[in-house]
């Protein structure tokens, strides 16, 4: 199992997602946005970061270029519901940017764990 490091800024969806992981049996730190995700890293030394990519104060696409560079080992899984513009959209620009995954949300919990193993694999 894995130890993950979610970010979400929607405070149900991040509480469901956090049990759903646990219950999978990976050990799980959340966070509201991506400020602290360096810090958290750095602590933590996550092998997999699930992330949000519309969020306020630090979003997704800004966490995703600064650990490509400063953690380059750690599988990042990105997701969207969309916004401005439709959620493949945000996913295809996070593949860009260095996304292992892309997970267009609600995500199930099957689909999350796949992602998972994918990245691990």
């Amino acid at each position: 199992m894995a130890r993950v490091l979610l970010i979400e800024d929607d405070f149900f969806l991040r509480a469901m997602l956090k049990h759903a992981l646990a219950e999978s049996g990976h050990t799980v730190v959340d966070a509201a946005n991506a400020l602290d995700a360096e810090t958290l890293q750095i602590e933590h030394q996550f092998e997999v970061v699930l992330t949000d990519l519309i969020m306020p104060e630090r979003d997704g696409f800004e966490l995703l270029t600064a650990f490509r560079r400063r953690f380059p080992q750690v599988q990042i899984i990105a997701m969207s519901a969309g916004g401005q513009i439709a959620a493949p959209n945000y996913l295809k620009i996070a593949k860009t940017l260095g996304a292992a995954e892309t997970l267009i949300k609600p995500v199930t919990e099957e689909q999350l764990e796949q992602a998972i193993t994918r990245v691990l694999s």
